[in-house]
């Protein structure tokens, strides 16, 4: 099934968790964290870069909007997945509708990102997490004010770590998505700042200027949940994504 389906199965489980309440009453199933978890570790292992193997390839003949979009899509992917595990398992009633609107935001941007890969290079195989963090590297050398290091940005089986991480038993949830949000957010402003800059497709800088007002309120929001409840508005030095 694809990594798309998986997360219409997430926002259908989240619009569904008053009927699944009745249900529970009714049968004993896994709890709606549950289910968020297991189809969000399921979606995240899915993506294409996640599963790739190293193909023989000229990077530098790569164009910008195909590195971009698959960078992109399992970074959007793994800000859906997070933000369906903290629904079910947050302590904070605030975070619970800002999730359910983050979900509703950022999924039609899979959608955009997805056609638009499907229609523009329908041929050009999956790469590892590693040739395409290399070819932007490439690709942007030239960037006015602004390239792209090759070891910014983290890696697939990484992103699958997260939601791992934030569905363990004992942590403070809210406290881990909010650092793991924190590190992803980060990369998503820095690929959708070069894809504004360098993009070739209309709706690619479009969708880049959508991801940046987005993301940027989603930042300053997660800071001052931080300040509130934690007293600190950002990750320590220390922090870990």
């Amino acid at each position: 099934m694809s990594t798309k389906l998986f997360r219409i199965g997430l926002v259908a489980l989240l619009l569904g968790s008053a009927s699944a309440a009745v249900a529970r009453a009714q049968t004993p199933v896994a709890s709606p964290a549950d289910q968020a978890c297991s189809q969000s570790l399921e979606s995240a292992s899915a993506s294409p870069s996640a599963e790739a193997t190293a193909v023989t390839i000229d990077l530098a003949s790569l164009e910008f909007d195909q590195i971009a979009i698959d960078l992109l899509l399992p970074r959007i992917g793994a800000s859906i997945d997070l933000a369906a595990v903290i629904h079910d398992r947050t302590r904070h009633p605030p975070v619970v509708g800002y999730t359910e609107a983050l979900i509703q935001t950022q999924s039609p941007w899979i959608g955009t990102l997805t056609a638009l890969r499907d229609q523009t290079y329908p041929d050009s195989p999956d790469l590892t997490d590693e040739q395409l963090a290399t070819a932007l590297e490439m690709a942007t050398a030239n960037s006015p004010g602004m390239g792209a290091s090759a070891n910014q940005f983290t890696a697939s089986a990484d992103l699958e770590a997260m939601v791992g991480d934030l569905c363990a038993e004992g942590a403070d949830a809210d406290l881990r998505y909010m650092d793991l949000v924190t590190s992803l957010d980060s990369e998503l402003l820095v690929l959708s700042s070069l894809t504004e800059q360098n993009a070739t497709h209309s709706e690619m800088r479009d969708l880049a200027n959508d991801i940046i007002a987005e993301i940027s309120a989603e930042v300053d929001q997660i800071n001052l949940w931080r300040s509130i409840w934690y007293g600190e508005a950002s990750p320590g030095p220390d922090a870990k994504p």
